[in-house]
């Protein structure tokens, strides 16, 4: 069980900093092409709206995906170790 937990936390660690690189290269990349003008403003605000939806979603569907999992533990296990990690 530990070594599962262990392994999923690497995993997500890996994930997110890869995910935090890409955007740092990404925002270089984009200021080098754009600068600070106002095209690079334009698009910028422009794309908010579209990310905005797409995170929304993203936790729309994990919430719908968690909750019934953690809802039918709590059913069938202990109500006190559904809240602990290990």
């Amino acid at each position: 069980m530990k070594k599962n937990i262990i392994k999923n936390f690497i995993f997500m660690f890996c994930a997110i900093f890869l995910a935090k690189i890409l955007g740092l290269v990404r925002s270089m990349i984009f200021a080098n092409l754009y600068g600070t003008g106002a095209a690079a403003q334009a698009f910028q605000t422009a794309s908010k709206i579209p990310l905005q939806l797409l995170d929304m979603s993203l936790g729309a569907a994990i919430s719908s995906a968690f909750i019934p999992i953690f809802n039918e533990f709590l059913q069938k296990k202990r109500k006190k170790g559904s809240y602990t990690v290990c």
